[in-house]
C-alpha cells in the first residue's frame, strides 16, 4: 500500500463533526482563504479532505479561540 492511500480521506460533514463546526463555516473558511480548497472526487465532485486540509482547520480553531 502507498503512502498516499493510508492518508484520511474525509468528507466535509465528517471533518465539520470531527472538528465541532458547521459545513458551512468550513466553506466561509475555504472561500475566506483561511484553509486550502480540498481536492475533489472526480466521480461526483464532492470535496475531499486530507492531513494538509485538516492541518489548516486546526490551526483555524486554534487562532478563532485565541481572539475570542
Amino acid at each position: 500500500m502507498k503512502e498516499s492511500d493510508r492518508r484520511p480521506r474525509l468528507t466535509t460533514a465528517e471533518v465539520a463533526q470531527m472538528y465541532g463546526v458547521t459545513r458551512a463555516t468550513l466553506n466561509r473558511w475555504v472561500n475566506e482563504g483561511k484553509v486550502p480548497e480540498p481536492a475533489r472526487d472526480p466521480e461526483n465532485g464532492f470535496a475531499i479532505w486530507q492531513q494538509p486540509e485538516l492541518d489548516a482547520v486546526a490551526k483555524a480553531i486554534k487562532n478563532k479561540r485565541k481572539k475570542a
